[in-house]
């Protein structure tokens, strides 16, 4: 966070405040930034109060932040490889989930899945296959451009895949 003075509540002609103020925004003492919502002693005859400062928020170069006066959160916006695949296996996800659904297949109704996959869609899969299994109840996924009781399309990262889907029968049925 950054600390700047408000002009209309301190004595401008100050000079050991602002080198004070200097020495206490360059300083990661977090002690000193939580007596600032108290009372900071400057010297004997200066005291800062919460109200004296103006506190705003400004970013890290590939971060974002958010808050208030008593709290700010950052984020990362830097995209890894593997949150990249992380984010194209959720996509996936919601699209067979919508297959399953157009399929009218109950929601307990375990899957295999007919697909062949390339790239960025193959190597997010690779990656996070045990993720994908589990959230569509895939028990087998069949590399197959052709198969299934219901087919269609799921469009991803500029690529167009069919997918086949077909119910598991359960043994006891």
């Amino acid at each position: 966070k950054k600390l700047s003075k408000q002009k209309n509540n301190l004595n401008l002609n100050n000079h050991s405040f602002f080198l004070s103020i200097g020495r206490l925004t360059k300083q990661k003492n977090h002690e000193l930034l939580i007596n600032l919502y108290k009372k900071y002693k400057i010297n004997d005859k200066i005291f800062i109060l919460r109200e004296d400062l103006l506190i705003s928020q400004e970013p890290v170069k590939g971060w974002t932040s958010s808050g208030d006066d008593t709290i700010a959160v950052g984020l990362d916006k830097n995209i890894t490889d593997t949150l990249r695949k992380e984010g194209v296996v959720r996509d996936l996800i919601r699209q067979v989930q919508t297959l399953r659904k157009d399929a009218n297949f109950a929601v307990e109704d375990r899957i295999k899945i007919y697909t062949v996959l390339d790239g960025i869609v193959q190597d997010s899969l690779i990656e996070f296959k045990g993720l994908f299994m589990s959230e569509v109840l895939a028990l087998e996924i069949i590399e197959s451009p052709k198969g299934g009781e219901f087919s269609g399309f799921v469009k991803l990262e500029g690529q167009s895949f069919t997918f086949g889907l077909e119910r598991v029968k359960s043994k006891g049925n």
